[in-house]
């Protein structure tokens, strides 16, 4: 899937995009180890300021179901058993008109 990829293994907040257009992005969650239930929380908006836009449980490719402006960031935090793990966060920004 094309767009913004974020590797990461640690389990807190992580700013990790700035949409270039008001956008409902499409964002694929993949897990690069050995298989394992997890859960990944997405929000929206600034520093100490962010609101959730989406939860997820294991992996696959979904649409975030509210509007994320431009200008604003998104965020993810994940959820992982302790050990070796690597989730990798594909995002792909589709236009929304006002």
């Amino acid at each position: 899937m094309p767009g913004d990829t974020v590797d990461f293994s640690e389990p807190r907040f992580h700013s990790i995009a700035r949409p270039p257009y008001n956008s409902r992005p499409t964002i694929e969650v993949a897990h690069l180890k050995e298989p394992c239930v997890f859960s990944v929380e997405f929000a929206a908006g600034k520093n100490d300021a962010e609101r959730i836009v989406m939860r997820v449980n294991g992996i696959g490719v979904r649409e975030v179901p509210e509007l994320i402006r431009k200008g604003e960031l998104l965020f993810t935090r994940v959820a992982i058993p302790s050990g070796q793990h690597e989730v990798k966060i594909t995002i792909k920004w589709n236009p929304i008109e006002r």
